[in-house]
C-alpha cells in the first residue's frame, strides 16, 4: 500500500521539478499553512523578522474568519509583491512565517487542530463554516445557482470559467425529481455523532480494554488483524487537512470508507493461532540397549 501511494506522488514530484525546478507538489503550501496559523497567530508573541511583518494577520485571532475563508480575502497574501502568494519566494516566506508561528504558539496550534476535529463530530452542522457561500454549494437546491461575474485572474470571469471547464451551461433544475433530492439530502447523511461512533468502533478493532479481576483494566492490542490499516488511514485523512489547512466538511468524504471498513472489521472474530501439536516424548527402549557392567 505504501508503494502504491508513493508511486504517483513521486512521479508528480518529478514532473513538477522538471517543469518548475523544485521537488515539491505545489507552490501554494505556504499559502495554506499561513491560513492555518491565522486562526491563532499573534505577531506580538511570534516576533517575526522584518521581512515577515507585512504578512502578519490583522486583528485579534477571535475577530478573523475561519482559515478556509480568511486566506481568500486577506490583503496581506492576496496582494503580495512579486506575483502573489504562489511564487517560489513568497510561498517560502509564508511557510517560514507559519512554522515560526507554530513554534512560538504550540498550544494555539494544538487547540486549532482539536477544534477542527470537534467540528467533524458536531451536530447540527455549522452552515457557515468555512463560509456560508461554500456550504451552500455542498447542497442541491430548487433554484439554479447564479454564478457571479467575478474576475479572479486575467483572461476571463467565473462564469466563463464554469462554462469552459464544465463544457456545459451552468446548472438546471428538473422538477419533481429535484424535490426528492433536496429532501433526501437534508435527512440522510452522516451525522457528526454517528461519524464519531464509527471512528470509536474502528478503534475498538485496534485496541481492547481488558478487565482483570481485582486489578485495574488496561489497554492492549487486539488480536484481530486487518482493522489497524484502514483505521490508521482514516485518522491520517481526517487529521492531516485540518493540521495543514483547515477543517471542511468535504474532507470527510475520503475518511468515511476507511473508517467504516475499520468499524466492520472490529466485529470480525479474533484469529487465535492454533495450538502446536505436542512433541512426542522420548521412550526408553530397553531392547536396543547393549547389556554391560554398570560402572
Amino acid at each position: 500500500m505504501a508503494v502504491g501511494c508513493v508511486a504517483p506522488v513521486a512521479a508528480y514530484v518529478g514532473w513538477f521539478h522538471s517543469w518548475y525546478g523544485s521537488y515539491t507538489l505545489s507552490r501554494s503550501a505556504g499559502f495554506y499553512l499561513w491560513g492555518r496559523v491565522s486562526s491563532f497567530a499573534e505577531c506580538s508573541v511570534i516576533k517575526p523578522p522584518a521581512n515577515e511583518l507585512p504578512i502578519c494577520p490583522s486583528g485579534s485571532p477571535s475577530s478573523r474568519r475561519p482559515p478556509g475563508d480568511y486566506i481568500w480575502h486577506a490583503p496581506q497574501v492576496r496582494h503580495m509583491a512579486g506575483g502573489g502568494p504562489v511564487t517560489a519566494a513568497n510561498d517560502a516566506l509564508l511557510r517560514d512565517f507559519a512554522v515560526r508561528a507554530v513554534e512560538a504558539q504550540p498550544l494555539g496550534y494544538l487547540r486549532a487542530v482539536l477544534d477542527g476535529l470537534a467540528l467533524s463530530v458536531e451536530w447540527p452542522r455549522k452552515d457557515d463554516y468555512p463560509s456560508a457561500g461554500t456550504v451552500y454549494l455542498y447542497y442541491f437546491h430548487l433554484t439554479p445557482w447564479t454564478i457571479p461575474v467575478h474576475t479572479w485572474v486575467a483572461g476571463g470571469d467565473a462564469y466563463s470559467d464554469a462554462v469552459e471547464y464544465g463544457h456545459a451551461t451552468p446548472s438546471r433544475v428538473f422538477r419533481p425529481v429535484a424535490y426528492l433530492i433536496d429532501g433526501y439530502q437534508r435527512v440522510f447523511y452522516t451525522y457528526g455523532p454517528l461519524f464519531g461512533l464509527i471512528m470509536l468502533t474502528g478503534l475498538g478493532g485496534v485496541l481492547r480494554l481488558r478487565l482483570r479481576r481485582r486489578r485495574l483494566p488496561r489497554l492492549s492490542w487486539s488480536p484481530r488483524t486487518g482493522s489497524m490499516l484502514p483505521w490508521a488511514t482514516a485518522v491520517v485523512l481526517l487529521v492531516f487537512p485540518i493540521a495543514v489547512a483547515d477543517f471542511d466538511y468535504r474532507y470527510l468524504l475520503p475518511v468515511l470508507p476507511f473508517a467504516c471498513l475499520a468499524a466492520g472489521l472490529a466485529f470480525a472474530p479474533a484469529r487465535v493461532p492454533s495450538p502446536r501439536e505436542p512433541l512426542p516424548e522420548p521412550r526408553d527402549d530397553l531392547t536396543s540397549q547393549v547389556p554391560g557392567q554398570v560402572g
